[in-house]
């Protein structure tokens, strides 16, 4: 987990976090947010999915509740590969 500490950014940057809620403490992110440690942050990931976090208040924080590729152009595609794989297989 990175910490506030230990989070060395020039303070223009922007963290993006993607890959685990538990990557990045949300509180070391926020202060670092609103303290202008750094310009701002996305997240699409959290500690605890379905519960408040800290980041959801500042308007420097973009937040997606971790489905944000889940478009109905996204879902159309997936359905068709996953037809044709079906397709693939039967034959």
């Amino acid at each position: 987990m990175i910490t506030l500490t230990e989070l060395k950014m020039k303070s223009s940057a922007h963290l993006i976090n993607v890959a685990r809620g538990a990557v990045v403490n949300e509180r070391d992110l926020a202060t670092a947010l609103a303290t202008g440690i750094i310009k701002g942050a996305a997240v699409d990931v959290f500690r605890k999915e379905k519960a408040h976090s800290p980041l959801f208040e500042l308007d420097n924080c973009i937040c997606t509740p971790h489905i944000g590729a889940m478009t109905v152009e996204t879902q159309e595609t997936i359905a068709k590969m996953l037809c044709e794989k079906i397709k693939e297989h039967k034959s």
